[in-house]
């Protein structure tokens, strides 16, 4: 038995008992057609009818009103078939928006948790590029230091061979290794 089978079987199960329902209170004891029945014996009995008349009268009125109350019945249980599958359709597609909605939200809340992330990730690399900046200085200032020294150095190593040529040491020259022995005491 096959999905279509199945529901074939359940939707005439269906409809059967919808039938069967709406049948059942379009005859009802205190319905349209009970009262029409009352009434068209009141009339036959105030007005003396005849008991044939009244047979052939009352079977083409019953037949006519039952004919009418079946049909109306049978069109009744479709449309309220058709308007529970309606409504099922209807129940199916809000699922499906609730199950998009939800997932909608549960994606908002990831990338809202990334971005939490993110902005605690760009925090740490400011704090940890200013805690850098000191230590670029210090560097810096030990290059600088190390390039007065050499300076100094070149300078010193000028005078020594000077005076290691016997030549003396132009006093520009010692006032400028001086200076600079001068410039890395001060730095320091």
């Amino acid at each position: 038995m096959g999905i279509n089978e199945a529901n074939i079987r359940k939707r005439k199960t269906l409809y059967s008992e919808i039938y069967a329902e709406v049948l059942e209170r379009t005859m009802a004891e205190y319905s349209p057609y009970q009262k029409a029945v009352d009434l068209l014996d009141d009339f036959f009995v105030k007005f003396k009818i005849p008991e044939n008349l009244k047979c052939q009268t009352i079977s083409g009125i019953l037949t006519a009103m039952c004919q009418t109350a079946t049909t109306s019945s049978q069109a009744t249980s479709i449309q309220l078939l058709l308007e529970s599958d309606k409504l099922d359709l209807e129940t199916e597609k809000l699922e499906k928006e609730i199950q998009l909605l939800t997932a909608q939200i549960g994606l908002a809340q990831a990338e809202q948790d990334l971005t939490r992330e993110r902005i605690k990730l760009v925090k740490a690399q400011t704090e940890a590029e200013l805690a850098k900046k000191p230590l670029i200085e210090r560097e810096m200032a030990v290059y600088d230091d190390n390039l007065r020294v050499k300076e100094a150095e070149i300078l010193k190593d000028l005078a020594s061979g000077y005076l290691i040529g016997g030549v003396e040491v132009p006093s520009g020259l010692h006032q400028a290794v001086m200076n600079k022995i001068d410039l890395i005491s001060n730095q320091s």
